[in-house]
């Protein structure tokens, strides 16, 4: 299964939003609450939302949506049960009012880890992937054209799609290439499949609780 990237800025989300959000959002804001304590257990609730998470990441994808359900949801209902609430006090142009707007626009995306296993709670990983990218920026300054682009970008979704894998890139591009000329089909040597033929090009010891079981 390949990693999924980000939209590029300005194209339209569909898919999940990030609950990152709402974890580094409140401290920087705390000086533009309307008044002390408005927001006591709940905001404690949403930082601790990851935890509840993590401590049992190895479960089925039934057993973390489960889980979600019991232990996330009431707390993820804390936090919108107060953003209602401030909405209507905090000025929108203001630091935290903007902040609560992002919140209350994004709701459907932000709460449907809860009735999916398999959705991660951010997209942290993939913001990392994202940030490869940048680093490189002036390597891709001669890439031949827009072939070219296409060419590494596809290279770089191997890759990348190995590391999440727990699969050792250059050793895989080495047993996938002799294959292809061997004639075998390419969705036998997708990185999620040829570990099971290939044991030998698992990293020791990787684990990546992200993946989908």
């Amino acid at each position: 299964m390949p990693i999924l990237l980000a939209a590029p800025p300005g194209r339209r989300q569909r898919g999940p939003s990030c609950l990152g959000a709402i974890m580094l959002a409140p401290p920087p804001l705390a000086s533009a609450w309307p008044s002390p304590g408005a927001l006591p257990e709940r905001r404690c609730d949403g930082h601790r939302t990851p935890g509840v998470d993590r401590h049992q990441l190895r479960g089925t994808r039934t057993q973390r949506k489960a889980r979600r359900q019991a232990k996330s949801k009431p707390l993820i209902a804390n936090i919108f049960a107060w953003v209602d609430e401030q909405r209507s006090l905090v000025p929108p142009t203001t630091a935290l009012g903007q902040a609560l707007g992002y919140l209350h626009r994004q709701r459907q995306r932000l709460i449907l880890f809860l009735d999916d296993g398999n959705i991660p709670l951010t997209n942290n990983r993939r913001e990392r992937e994202l940030r490869k990218l940048v680093l490189g920026r002036r390597n891709w300054l001669f890439t031949w054209k827009d072939d070219g682009g296409e060419r590494i970008a596809n290279i770089l979704t191997i890759v990348s799609t190995c590391i999440a894998h727990g699969i050792n890139p250059r050793e895989y591009l080495v047993v996938v290439t002799e294959a292809l000329l061997a004639g075998r089909h390419v969705a036998e040597l997708l990185p999620d499949r040829i570990a099971i033929s290939h044991p030998a090009l698992c990293i020791p010891g990787f684990e990546s609780p992200e993946l989908p079981d």
